[in-house]
C-alpha cells in the first residue's frame, strides 16, 4: 500500500505497512522532513500542491493534515488530491467552532508569540 501525506503522518503509517511518500512545495519542507523530523528515507517528489508531480492514482491514500485551511483554492487542492488517489482521500480542518471560534480575538497574541503566524481559513461542517 502506498500513501503520500504529511511527515507527521510517515511513521503512524508506516507501522502499519504502508510506504509513504511526503509532498512538498520547495527545499524548506525538504529540509524540514529531513532535519527536522528525521525522515531521510522518505521518497519526497517537490512541486506545487495544484500540480502534483506524480500520476494519475499513483497512491492508495493521499492524506493532508491541517493543509486545506492554509489555501485559499482548496477545492483545487481536493480535485488534484483525488486526481493521485487510487482509492481513498483523508483531510482534516479546523472547524469553525471550538477553539478555532476565539481565532478573531486572540489572532495578535498568538502573532506576537509565534512570530510567523498567518490567517488559515476555518470551516464549518
Amino acid at each position: 500500500m502506498s500513501a503520500v501525506a504529511t511527515a507527521r503522518l510517515v511513521d503512524p503509517l508506516r507501522s502499519m505497512g504502508w510506504q509513504v511518500t511526503v509532498h512538498g512545495s520547495d527545499d524548506t519542507r525538504a529540509s524540514n522532513l529531513r532535519e527536522l523530523h528525521g525522515k531521510q528515507d522518505c521518497v519526497f517528489p517537490r512541486g506545487s500542491l495544484f500540480a502534483l508531480p506524480v500520476a494519475d492514482r499513483s497512491f492508495d491514500l493521499v492524506a493532508a493534515v491541517r493543509l486545506v485551511s492554509h489555501v485559499d483554492d482548496w477545492p483545487r487542492l481536493l480535485g488534484e488530491m483525488c486526481r493521485v488517489a487510487r482509492r481513498t482521500v483523508v483531510i482534516d480542518h479546523p472547524s469553525k467552532f471550538a477553539l478555532n471560534a476565539f481565532t478573531p480575538m486572540l489572532f495578535g497574541l498568538k502573532k506576537s508569540l509565534e512570530g510567523n503566524t498567518g490567517r488559515t481559513l476555518s470551516f464549518q461542517p
